[in-house]
Protein backbone atom coordinates (compact mmCIF):
# COMPACT_ATOMS: atom_id res chain seq x y z
CA UNK A 1 0.00 0.00 0.00
CA UNK A 2 1.94 3.41 -1.25
CA UNK A 3 0.80 6.48 0.69
CA UNK A 4 -0.75 8.06 -2.45
CA UNK A 5 -2.87 4.91 -3.17
CA UNK A 6 -4.16 5.32 0.62
CA UNK A 7 -5.05 8.74 0.03
CA UNK A 8 -6.78 8.16 -2.92
CA UNK A 9 -9.05 5.62 -1.09
CA UNK A 10 -9.55 7.77 1.88
CA UNK A 11 -10.63 10.67 -0.18
CA UNK A 12 -12.87 8.74 -2.70
CA UNK A 13 -14.75 6.62 0.12
CA UNK A 14 -14.85 9.86 2.18
CA UNK A 15 -16.59 11.78 -0.41
CA UNK A 16 -19.19 9.17 -1.45
CA UNK A 17 -20.25 8.23 2.44
CA UNK A 18 -20.38 12.10 2.94
CA UNK A 19 -22.13 12.67 -0.18
CA UNK A 20 -25.27 10.18 1.64
CA UNK A 21 -27.79 12.27 3.26
CA UNK A 22 -26.93 15.35 1.24
CA UNK A 23 -30.47 15.33 0.05
CA UNK A 24 -32.16 18.78 1.20
CA UNK A 25 -34.22 17.99 4.31
CA UNK A 26 -35.29 20.78 6.32
CA UNK A 27 -32.84 22.16 8.97
CA UNK A 28 -33.89 20.98 12.02
CA UNK A 29 -33.33 21.41 16.19
CA UNK A 30 -32.37 25.36 16.97
CA UNK A 31 -28.94 25.48 16.27
CA UNK A 32 -29.43 25.07 12.32
CA UNK A 33 -31.96 27.49 11.95
CA UNK A 34 -29.91 29.90 13.63
CA UNK A 35 -26.35 29.71 12.37
CA UNK A 36 -28.13 29.30 8.48
CA UNK A 37 -30.15 32.48 8.98
CA UNK A 38 -27.29 34.44 10.66
CA UNK A 39 -25.27 33.52 7.34
CA UNK A 40 -27.96 34.48 4.88
CA UNK A 41 -28.46 37.97 6.64
CA UNK A 42 -24.64 38.25 5.97
CA UNK A 43 -24.91 36.99 2.18
CA UNK A 44 -28.11 39.34 1.69
CA UNK A 45 -26.67 42.48 3.54
CA UNK A 46 -22.97 42.45 2.68
CA UNK A 47 -22.00 42.74 6.06
CA UNK A 48 -19.78 39.93 7.41
CA UNK A 49 -18.28 41.50 10.47
CA UNK A 50 -22.02 41.80 12.43
CA UNK A 51 -23.89 38.40 12.68
CA UNK A 52 -27.41 39.77 12.95
CA UNK A 53 -30.27 37.23 13.55
CA UNK A 54 -33.70 38.67 13.19
CA UNK A 55 -32.44 42.10 12.94
CA UNK A 56 -30.79 41.76 16.31
CA UNK A 57 -27.44 41.46 17.44
CA UNK A 58 -25.93 37.93 17.39
CA UNK A 59 -22.71 37.45 19.41
CA UNK A 60 -23.74 34.90 21.68
CA UNK A 61 -21.95 32.53 19.09
CA UNK A 62 -17.97 32.26 17.57
CA UNK A 63 -18.61 33.72 13.84
CA UNK A 64 -16.35 31.05 12.19
CA UNK A 65 -19.03 29.01 11.14
CA UNK A 66 -21.09 32.07 10.26
CA UNK A 67 -18.12 32.90 7.65
CA UNK A 68 -18.14 29.05 6.32
CA UNK A 69 -21.53 28.74 5.64
CA UNK A 70 -22.26 32.44 4.13
CA UNK A 71 -19.17 31.52 1.86
CA UNK A 72 -20.95 28.53 0.98
CA UNK A 73 -24.02 30.04 0.48
CA UNK A 74 -22.07 32.40 -1.91
CA UNK A 75 -21.21 29.62 -4.35
CA UNK A 76 -23.78 27.33 -4.10
CA UNK A 77 -27.12 29.33 -3.18
CA UNK A 78 -29.20 29.62 -0.07
CA UNK A 79 -29.92 26.20 0.96
CA UNK A 80 -29.65 23.41 3.56
CA UNK A 81 -26.80 21.64 1.35
CA UNK A 82 -24.81 25.04 1.17
CA UNK A 83 -25.38 25.50 4.86
CA UNK A 84 -24.18 21.71 5.80
CA UNK A 85 -21.45 21.80 3.37
CA UNK A 86 -19.07 22.94 5.51
CA UNK A 87 -19.64 20.42 8.14
CA UNK A 88 -18.81 17.58 5.22
CA UNK A 89 -15.55 19.12 4.26
CA UNK A 90 -14.00 19.23 8.03
CA UNK A 91 -15.13 15.60 8.07
CA UNK A 92 -12.84 15.05 5.51
CA UNK A 93 -10.01 17.24 6.32
CA UNK A 94 -10.35 15.36 9.87
CA UNK A 95 -10.18 12.06 7.95
CA UNK A 96 -6.88 13.24 6.26
CA UNK A 97 -5.48 14.39 9.66
CA UNK A 98 -6.08 10.94 11.18
CA UNK A 99 -4.66 8.71 7.83
CA UNK A 100 -1.84 11.11 8.02
CA UNK A 101 -0.44 10.67 11.81
CA UNK A 102 -1.39 6.77 11.02
CA UNK A 103 1.03 6.67 7.86
CA UNK A 104 3.62 8.75 9.91
CA UNK A 105 3.94 6.11 12.59
CA UNK A 106 3.02 3.02 11.37
CA UNK A 107 2.29 2.40 7.92
CA UNK A 108 -0.41 3.93 4.65
CA UNK A 109 -2.26 0.81 5.21
CA UNK A 110 -2.50 1.53 8.93
CA UNK A 111 -3.47 5.13 8.43
CA UNK A 112 -5.94 4.45 5.89
CA UNK A 113 -7.52 1.80 8.02
CA UNK A 114 -8.02 4.44 10.91
CA UNK A 115 -9.27 7.06 8.50
CA UNK A 116 -11.77 5.02 7.06
CA UNK A 117 -13.09 4.15 10.48
CA UNK A 118 -12.99 7.78 11.57
CA UNK A 119 -15.38 8.49 9.08
CA UNK A 120 -17.86 5.24 9.44
CA UNK A 121 -18.39 6.44 12.88
CA UNK A 122 -22.32 7.11 13.86
CA UNK A 123 -21.54 10.38 15.64
CA UNK A 124 -18.89 11.50 12.64
CA UNK A 125 -21.97 10.45 10.19
CA UNK A 126 -24.34 12.75 12.68
CA UNK A 127 -22.28 15.69 12.42
CA UNK A 128 -20.95 15.69 9.23
CA UNK A 129 -24.46 16.32 7.85
CA UNK A 130 -25.08 19.06 10.48
CA UNK A 131 -25.32 22.93 10.37
CA UNK A 132 -23.22 23.41 13.77
CA UNK A 133 -19.31 24.38 14.16
CA UNK A 134 -18.57 20.96 16.02
CA UNK A 135 -17.19 19.41 12.84
CA UNK A 136 -15.01 22.27 12.03
CA UNK A 137 -13.83 22.45 15.80
CA UNK A 138 -12.90 18.80 15.25
CA UNK A 139 -10.91 19.11 12.47
CA UNK A 140 -9.02 22.47 13.79
CA UNK A 141 -8.12 20.45 16.99
CA UNK A 142 -7.40 17.63 15.26
CA UNK A 143 -4.69 18.84 13.03
CA UNK A 144 -2.85 21.21 15.38
CA UNK A 145 -2.67 18.18 17.68
CA UNK A 146 -1.27 16.10 14.84
CA UNK A 147 1.22 18.62 13.88
CA UNK A 148 2.57 18.99 17.80
CA UNK A 149 2.14 14.90 18.25
CA UNK A 150 4.54 14.36 15.55
CA UNK A 151 7.31 16.82 16.91
CA UNK A 152 6.93 15.10 20.35
CA UNK A 153 7.04 11.58 18.96
CA UNK A 154 10.14 12.31 16.66
CA UNK A 155 8.19 11.06 13.43
CA UNK A 156 9.97 12.30 10.37
CA UNK A 157 8.03 13.87 7.23
CA UNK A 158 8.24 11.18 5.41
CA UNK A 159 7.12 7.26 6.05
CA UNK A 160 9.79 5.32 7.29
CA UNK A 161 9.62 1.25 7.44
CA UNK A 162 7.23 0.13 10.77
CA UNK A 163 9.63 0.69 13.63
CA UNK A 164 11.78 3.02 12.85
CA UNK A 165 11.61 6.27 14.41
CA UNK A 166 13.68 9.77 13.23
CA UNK A 167 13.56 13.43 13.81
CA UNK A 168 12.66 15.97 11.84
CA UNK A 169 16.01 18.34 11.14
CA UNK A 170 15.17 21.49 13.38
CA UNK A 171 12.68 20.60 15.66
CA UNK A 172 15.12 17.82 18.01
CA UNK A 173 14.44 17.93 22.01
CA UNK A 174 16.86 20.47 23.75
CA UNK A 175 18.81 19.91 26.56
CA UNK A 176 16.21 19.91 28.54
CA UNK A 177 14.59 17.08 26.95
CA UNK A 178 11.45 19.05 25.99
CA UNK A 179 10.99 19.03 22.23
CA UNK A 180 11.54 21.68 19.78
CA UNK A 181 8.98 23.54 16.85
CA UNK A 182 10.51 24.75 14.23
CA UNK A 183 8.84 28.45 13.15
CA UNK A 184 6.82 27.64 10.64
CA UNK A 185 5.08 24.89 12.58
CA UNK A 186 4.55 26.65 15.31
CA UNK A 187 2.70 29.22 13.52
CA UNK A 188 0.26 26.62 12.02
CA UNK A 189 -0.41 25.21 14.93
CA UNK A 190 -1.10 28.48 16.73
CA UNK A 191 -3.55 29.98 13.58
CA UNK A 192 -5.48 26.10 13.86
CA UNK A 193 -5.79 27.11 17.43
CA UNK A 194 -6.96 30.46 16.91
CA UNK A 195 -9.70 29.21 14.32
CA UNK A 196 -10.65 26.81 16.93
CA UNK A 197 -11.16 29.70 19.12
CA UNK A 198 -12.99 32.01 16.46
CA UNK A 199 -15.41 28.73 15.79
CA UNK A 200 -16.54 28.01 19.32
CA UNK A 201 -14.77 29.74 22.29
CA UNK A 202 -11.76 28.72 24.93
CA UNK A 203 -12.51 25.42 24.21
CA UNK A 204 -10.73 25.48 20.85
CA UNK A 205 -7.12 25.95 22.38
CA UNK A 206 -8.04 24.84 26.17
CA UNK A 207 -8.74 21.07 24.71
CA UNK A 208 -6.09 20.17 22.84
CA UNK A 209 -3.64 22.23 25.18
CA UNK A 210 -4.97 20.26 28.21
CA UNK A 211 -3.80 16.86 26.19
CA UNK A 212 -0.74 18.41 24.86
CA UNK A 213 0.86 20.06 27.77
CA UNK A 214 0.92 17.45 30.36
CA UNK A 215 2.03 14.85 27.64
CA UNK A 216 5.43 16.70 26.60
CA UNK A 217 6.21 17.67 30.23
CA UNK A 218 5.91 13.60 30.59
CA UNK A 219 7.87 12.39 27.63
CA UNK A 220 10.43 15.23 28.28
CA UNK A 221 11.06 13.94 32.09
CA UNK A 222 11.18 10.60 30.71
CA UNK A 223 13.35 11.43 28.46
CA UNK A 224 15.93 12.90 30.60
CA UNK A 225 15.83 9.94 33.31
CA UNK A 226 16.02 7.68 30.67
CA UNK A 227 19.48 9.82 29.73
CA UNK A 228 21.18 8.55 33.07
CA UNK A 229 23.07 5.26 33.00
CA UNK A 230 20.22 3.80 35.41
CA UNK A 231 17.92 3.98 32.68
CA UNK A 232 13.87 5.14 32.38
CA UNK A 233 12.19 5.62 35.32
CA UNK A 234 9.27 3.81 33.53
CA UNK A 235 11.93 0.79 33.91
CA UNK A 236 13.28 1.37 37.06
CA UNK A 237 9.40 1.05 38.50
CA UNK A 238 8.56 -1.80 36.32
CA UNK A 239 11.80 -3.35 37.75
CA UNK A 240 10.97 -2.84 41.70
CA UNK A 241 7.26 -3.57 41.60
CA UNK A 242 7.45 -6.95 39.33
CA UNK A 243 9.36 -9.60 41.31
CA UNK A 244 12.93 -10.95 39.20
CA UNK A 245 12.46 -13.99 37.01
Amino acid sequence: MTPHRSLLIVLTAGIASLAIGTAPTPLWDEDEPRFAAIARAMVETGDWVVPMFNGQLAVDKPVLMHWCMAACMTIFGTNEFASRLPSMIAALVTALAVLRIGTRLFDPLVGMIAALAWLGTMLVGIEAHAATPDAILTALCTWAVVLAAEVILGVSSSPLPPGAIDRRPGERAGDDGLPRLSIGRAAGIGLLLGLAVVCKGPIGFVGPLAVLVPWTLWVAIDRRLAARPSGSWLARLASTALPAT
